[in-house]
């Protein structure tokens, strides 16, 4: 129960940010550079991929695939993931949606945390559930 409202907590913050940032954003007076809305990005999807990466890593399919005992037995001793690293990797997550947060902050434009938020909260959904994984799913 606990991983649930963890995961759920993080992931509805997403919605608190963009909230927050459309609520107080306010128009630049200077246009925000290029290229430090590139870097910005770019570290905010690096860290998004990062967050899949560590939870497949988390996994260890081909550690669990050599093992010779029926998958039946490999899935009780293998999940649900230790907590601590499913919030690693949810912090992780969370941290692209962040980068959006702070580019609207700066720009006073309210798509990078819409879109920042919203690819972070489908991995969210996608990747990152608290739920046993299948054996099938490790092909």
């Amino acid at each position: 129960m606990v991983p649930y409202m963890l995961w759920g907590a993080l992931t509805l913050s997403q919605l608190f940010y963009i909230l927050v940032g459309y609520a107080i954003a306010q128009p630049a007076k200077e246009p925000v550079e290029s290229s430090l809305v590139m870097v910005l990005t770019g570290m905010a999807l690096f860290n998004l991929g990062l967050s899949v990466f560590i939870r497949h890593w988390l996994t260890q399919p081909k550690q669990l695939k050599a093992q010779q005992d029926p998958p039946d037995v490999l899935m009780e001793k293998a999940f649900p993931l230790p907590i601590n690293g499913l919030i690693i990797t949810w912090a992780v997550a969370e941290s692209c949606a962040l980068f959006g947060f702070i580019l609207t902050l700066l720009s006073g434009e309210i798509q990078y945390v819409v879109g920042l938020s919203g690819i972070t909260i489908v991995t969210m959904f996608i990747v990152h559930r608290p739920r046993r994984l299948r054996f099938d799913e490790f092909r």
